[in-house]
């Protein structure tokens, strides 16, 4: 895990690298104290992060085409 100074100096100096990302989202219900009712909010979670590799991810949808 990176460190706070790690995650600073990535973010002074960007290197414009992809990154393929897969996110969880959840559906939530809460309760508003206002008396508006149910609220529901959705929550996002990052699963897994890696750099992007265009020719794996082309190759993948190439094979996922050829099923339909």
């Amino acid at each position: 895990m990176a460190s706070p100074d790690q995650l600073r100096e990535l973010m002074i100096h960007p290197n414009y690298t992809y990154f393929t990302m897969t996110v969880r989202a959840k559906l939530d219900d809460y309760q508003s104290n206002n008396g508006g009712g149910d609220e529901l909010k959705f929550r996002y979670q990052a699963i897994r992060i890696a750099p992007m590799d265009f020719k794996e991810e082309n190759e993948m949808l190439l094979k996922r085409l050829e099923m339909y």
